[in-house]
């Protein structure tokens, strides 16, 4: 296999990269981007009111990012979500690992698209150790003038592959300057979108406080909060069955390569002679790239 192709999720978008996007998201059944539904708040998060975050006059990301952080925590349990107890989640700042959700993906017989980046922060159940293994949310902050549609949306689909590949259950992707706020999640055969800006599209414009109200339903009644969640497992919750089904294909072509390595190595051990056999074996063993999730890619940082 050729010598992987690379995009970093914060290069400017091209053509090229546009199109190897478009190209995983298909190999995901995934058949294109739709306006979000809302589900029924319960009558407790439906009282719930926001709390904007005041941006200084000097809009600077880097400089905001912790109070971002310790802003939208504190709104979101403030909407009832369960932080750093058992049976709840933990919020953990992650830009430090700016390559914490790069992922290879075969997008031909002879070619693989390398997708190179990190995130700002996560969210992931509570006795969970190795983060990138059982996402719940995945956020990026951005200044106010950085968050539109049209510029997040490339990054934001590909945050969303990189959960789809690394975790094994589905997370929603939000991108926020803790003003407004663009969410994606997995549904179906498609990804849903939400937003709550004035200048983007009509279809899945919600209110910031539905927005806030829908991240905080998503943790509370519909994710799993089983450390060990397995999307092949029948006992999955009821609402999240509608999200499974883009992670079990990303899920699949991993189990393709597997297969079509093991093919291989059967081929190689017809082979006459011991000798030949082992070197076409080490041959095969030392050109297969494991796919993403076998073991755990880049050490420590991934530990918590």
């Amino acid at each position: 296999m050729s010598a992987a192709v690379r995009f970093a999720f914060t290069d400017s978008d091209s053509t090229q990269k546009r199109a190897a996007v478009d190209s995983v998201l298909k190999g995901c059944n995934i058949k294109g981007v739709v306006g979000g539904e809302l589900p029924t708040f319960k009558k407790e998060l439906r009282a719930k009111r926001y709390q904007q975050y005041h941006w200084p006059r000097t809009k600077r990301e880097d400089v905001e990012a912790p109070k971002l952080f310790d802003h939208l925590k504190a709104q979101l349990a403030a909407f009832g979500v369960p932080f750093d107890k058992p049976q709840g989640f933990r919020m953990l700042d992650v830009h430090v690992n700016r390559d914490a959700l790069t992922f290879d993906y075969p997008i031909a017989d002879d070619k693989v698209v390398q997708f190179a980046g990190g995130t700002d922060a996560v969210v992931y159940p509570y006795n969970v150790i190795s983060w990138h293994m059982q996402l719940r949310v995945v956020i990026n902050w951005k200044t106010p003038k950085a968050l539109t549609v049209d510029l997040v949306d490339v990054q934001a689909k590909l945050e969303l592959l990189c959960a789809l590949s690394k975790s094994n259950h589905p997370a929603l992707v939000v991108f926020t300057d803790d003003v407004n706020f663009i969410i994606y999640q997995p549904f179906k055969s498609a990804l849903r979108m939400f937003h709550t800006l004035q200048s983007g599209p009509d279809d899945g414009r919600i209110s910031v406080d539905e927005a806030v109200r829908f991240i905080a339903h998503y943790l509370k009644s519909v994710c799993s909060r089983e450390q060990l969640f397995d999307p092949e497992d029948n006992t999955a919750p009821a609402a999240l069955k509608d999200q499974i089904a883009a992670l079990l294909a990303m899920k699949k072509r991993k189990h393709d390569e597997v297969d079509a390595l093991a093919d291989q190595l059967a081929v190689d051990e017809e082979l006459p002679t011991s000798g030949e056999q082992f070197a076409a074996m080490y041959e095969t063993l030392s050109a297969w790239k494991p796919p993403e999730g076998w073991g755990v890619p880049g050490g420590l940082p991934y530990f918590v």
